[in-house]
């Protein structure tokens, strides 16, 4: 411990500071910090009660005086300013000893170097802690200011010169002398630099401090005013809120409106605006609000000003205005050849010119119809070619076209169509020769057909022979691909094939009591029939109709018949048992008309020839009776009526013969025209029928009795029911035209065996069944 020693003179000059030392420096330094605090604190204290606020709500000009009061200056250590006095004093201290220690091992003790103290243990190195007692001089100075802390000095003013809203402030310092105030070659200090000028020019808010700079070596600037401005207003107004009529995007012009307001940069409100605050053409006309009709997208500059003239330009941007339809950018499907169907996509966006995106693609933006329908996707399954009309619109109802031909889409199996050759009936193979085209369903190209594209029956090859041969009537099966595998099929059936010769059989009859004989040709065909001209005799060696022939001697004779498709048959038989003798009466003299009667009258001819030959001497008779005569008489005239009977036949074949004949030498144009003419008259036969089928006969009674036809209706619709209304005019007509009904008023409107509701204009609805050729009767 050290003792402090001062002077009583000394003492009594520091009354006011009472602090002391302790033991350690540490202690002195604390009580030293608590002094400095001490003065600090006092000086903020004095400092914020010298600060002023100038606000707009002051009025007029404002000023603020604080008094300059004495504060010490310098230290009791250092001298300077108020400490000017130097004094000697004494001070006691314990002092270390400075040595080192060594280590005695024999003794386990570790000894000073210096001052030869002995420790136990090993403590070699270290410094001896023995202390020992030194008193020192030391000096100090005293305070020989003759002051005391706090006297006033004189006083430090300044002075603004309007608290209302301006662009500027003028500040003026000034200072007055009361007790010995000294001032610096440069007294004002503002906002800690120093000046000569007393006065100062604010150009924005804030807080600004002043203060005076004083002789530091017996007085000190304890005090400092502070002023806050904040009625400088330099700050342009600024846009607040910027709204769009309509809001959202449109097609038409839009009315920007602008709102403004006049703030500070600390966001507090400024001067305000000025009564036309508004201009969209830089400045050159004002208006008092921000509306302003915009035709087109764009940039527009809006100035704005306060009442003190400040002005600011500030760029607006409108796009809200879509005039332009969308991009469609691209078109995608898949254009491999012979897909069976595709999807198409659009890519489109909402780009318009300047760069800018515009109002959006609809939500149902997407057409495919050119705009009849609108769906939310942008693809498109197609099935078919042709042309798509594809659209796409946006929000606002702005539209883009665009079309694209599908071309590769092959939707549909080829197509197969046959020939038969020869088409008519034949005994050889038919040649079957298919066509196959690869068509789309709506008339385009498909895809094509490789070469190896046919198949035939059973088989697993392709092939590319469209040609197979048919050697028996059936259902030959083909099968026709396309490039990419699609198959059709088709059954070809073959019936006019006919490799079997037709059935034929001869057999005969005698006729003209035996003396001739007929031969019957029986010939059939089961599959092309028998050709009708293709009967080949053997007698005439001619092809001819007709099936039989008359012969009149006994011998071989044959008969060869074709089918429609040249297959022959051939057949003879042999007659033996034809009469040949001559009876002397070749039956000419008979008429092949004559009556069955003139029989009876050549009979009793007869029999009176056989009374007449009783007188002769019975030559040719003698070895019959008479009766026996009789009846070889009645066997000749049998016989000659039978040839006269043969003749006439014969005689018509002749005659149907000749009309043949006649009919084959008719020119072609004869020929048609007769056919025409058959069936026109075929089909006035059949028309009539039908009229006949389907009238009803419409009749009104006249009295109980009897009924007047009214009418004939004509039924030719077939629907369930109909409603048949006939006017009083009509009606008026049909009393006198009974056919009136037939086609000019009723026609095609009850069809026979339905119900129907028949109105008339004097009666009520009545229902009736129509049955054929029924009556409607009218009451």
């Amino acid at each position: 411990m050290f003792i402090f020693k001062m002077k009583d003179s000394h003492r009594e000059s520091r009354k006011g500071l009472s602090f002391f030392y302790r033991k350690s420096k540490l202690a002195g330094y604390s009580a030293i910090a608590l002094f400095v605090c001490t003065i600090f604190t006092n000086m903020i204290a004095m400092a914020a009660e010298n600060e002023y606020e100038v606000t707009t709500a002051s009025g007029g000009t404002v000023s603020k005086t604080v008094n300059i009061r004495h504060l010490h200056t310098g230290n009791a250590d250092s001298g300077g300013g108020c400490y000017g006095q130097e004094v000697t004093g004494y001070q006691s201290e314990e002092v270390n000893c400075g040595g080192s220690l060594y280590y005695w091992p024999d003794l386990n003790t570790s000894q000073c170097d210096r001052c030869g103290a002995s420790y136990s243990g090993n403590r070699s190195g270290q410094s001896c802690p023995h202390t020992h007692e030194e008193t020192r001089e030391y000096t100090y100075y005293d305070m020989n200011c003759g002051k005391s802390t706090g006297t006033v000095t004189g006083t430090f003013t300044v002075s603004l010169d309007t608290t209302e809203w301006t662009k500027e402030v003028i500040s003026t310092c000034s200072y007055r002398s009361t007790n010995g105030l000294r001032v610096l070659s440069s007294p004002y200090v503002i906002n800690g630099v120093a000046t000569s000028s007393a006065k100062y020019k604010i150009t924005k808010n804030g807080t600004y401090n002043y203060s005076l700079r004083t002789d530091s070596n017996s007085n000190s600037n304890d005090s400092k005013i502070v002023m806050k401005v904040s009625n400088i207003d330099v700050t342009a107004p600024q846009i607040v809120a910027t709204t769009y009529e309509p809001d959202g995007w449109t097609k038409e012009n839009v009315v920007l409106n602008v709102q403004a307001a006049d703030l500070q940069p600390d966001g507090k409100p400024g001067v305000g605006m000025a009564n036309e605050a508004y201009s969209f053409d830089g400045g050159i006309t004002w208006q008092s609000d921000g509306r302003l009709l915009c035709k087109n997208n764009g940039v527009y500059e809006v100035t704005l000003k306060d009442s003190l003239d400040n002005v600011a330009t500030y760029s607006v941007e409108l796009w809200k205005i879509d005039r332009e339809a969308p991009n469609i950018t691209a078109l995608s499907y898949d254009e491999t050849l012979g897909v069976p169907q595709l999807t198409l996509a659009v890519e489109a966006n909402d780009i318009m010119s300047c760069g800018k995106p515009g109002s959006g693609i609809a939500e149902l933006g997407y057409s495919f119809d050119g705009g009849e329908t609108w769906v939310s996707e942008n693809t498109l399954l197609v099935n078919h070619n042709g042309r798509v009309d594809i659209a796409v619109r946006d929000a606002v109802g702005n539209v883009a076209v665009a079309e694209v031909q599908i071309t590769n889409i092959d939707d549909a199996a080829p197509t197969i169509t046959y020939d038969i050759s020869p088409h008519k009936w034949t005994n050889k193979d038919a040649k079957i020769t298919v066509h196959a085209k690869d068509i789309n369903t709506d008339g385009s190209d498909g895809i094509g057909l490789p070469s190896d594209c046919y198949m035939y029956g059973d088989t697993t090859e392709w092939t590319d022979k469209n040609t197979i041969y048919a050697s028996k009537n059936g259902t030959y099966h083909v099968k026709v691909r396309d490039l990419k595998d699609k198959v059709s099929e088709a059954d070809v059936k073959v019936t006019n094939i006919d490799k079997i010769k037709p059935q034929l059989q001869l057999d005969y009859e005698l006729i003209n009591d035996g003396t001739a004989a007929r031969i019957h040709a029986v010939a059939k065909d089961m599959q092309s029939g028998i050709k009708s001209d293709s009967y080949e005799w053997s007698i005439d060696d001619a092809a001819s109709k007709d099936d039989t022939r008359t012969v009149t001697s006994n011998g071989t004779y044959s008969l060869t018949v074709s089918d429609l498709a040249g297959n022959t048959a051939h057949e003879q038989i042999s007659i033996d048992d034809i009469d040949s003798g001559d009876d002397g009466d070749d039956g000419d003299d008979y008429d092949i008309e004559e009556k069955e009667t003139e029989s009876e009258t050549q009979t009793e001819s007869v029999q009176e020839d056989i009374d007449d030959n009783d007188d002769n001497s019975g030559d040719d008779l003698s070895d019959t009776t008479g009766t026996d005569g009789l009846r070889k008489n009645s066997n000749i005239i049998k016989n000659k009526v039978t040839k006269a009977k043969d003749k006439a036949t014969q005689t018509k074949l002749l005659e149907h013969q000749n009309l043949m004949d006649r009919l084959k030498m008719l020119k072609p144009w004869q020929v048609v025209l007769l056919v025409l003419l058959l069936l026109l008259l075929i089909l006035l036969v059949v028309l009539l029928l039908f009229l006949l089928y389907r009238s009803v006969l419409i009749y009104n009674y006249v009295s109980d009795s009897k009924k007047r036809l009214k009418g004939v209706l004509w039924v030719a619709a077939k629907d369930d029911r109909y409603s048949i209304e006939v006017s009083e005019k009509i009606w008026d007509r049909c009393d006198t035209t009974h056919v009136c009904l037939s086609f000019n008023c009723l026609f095609a409107l009850i069809h026979k065996q339905e119900e129907a509701s028949v109105h008339f204009p004097e009666e009520q609805v009545r229902v009736i069944h129509i049955a054929k050729c029924a009556d409607i009767i009218i009451r």
